[in-house]
């Protein structure tokens, strides 16, 4: 009797190991795919933030352009009136 108990708690305790391997392997992945999804929100986010940032940088190029191009034709003015009009 004792011959046949122990191949039957052999595999009872092998089945359990397998199932815990499993359920151990499968909340692991399950860990894994959450902390890449996680990850994914945050590189969106910061793709949002650089986006943002790019666009602020492109209007301030924008606005420092048009200032400069204010001061170039004041510059521009005051020459030619300093030099008693405009030059071709």
């Amino acid at each position: 009797m004792a011959n046949n108990i122990q191949p039957t708690l052999a595999v009872e305790t092998t089945w359990r190991m397998a199932l815990i391997a499993t359920g151990t392997t499968f909340f692991t992945s399950m860990r894994a795919m959450r902390q890449v999804v996680s990850t994914a929100r945050v590189d969106e986010e910061a793709l949002k933030v650089q986006r943002i940032a790019a666009e602020d940088a492109l209007n301030v190029q924008q606005m420092t352009a048009k200032a400069l191009e204010r001061v170039v034709k004041k510059l521009a003015a005051r020459a030619d009136n300093l030099d008693g009009g405009p030059q071709a």
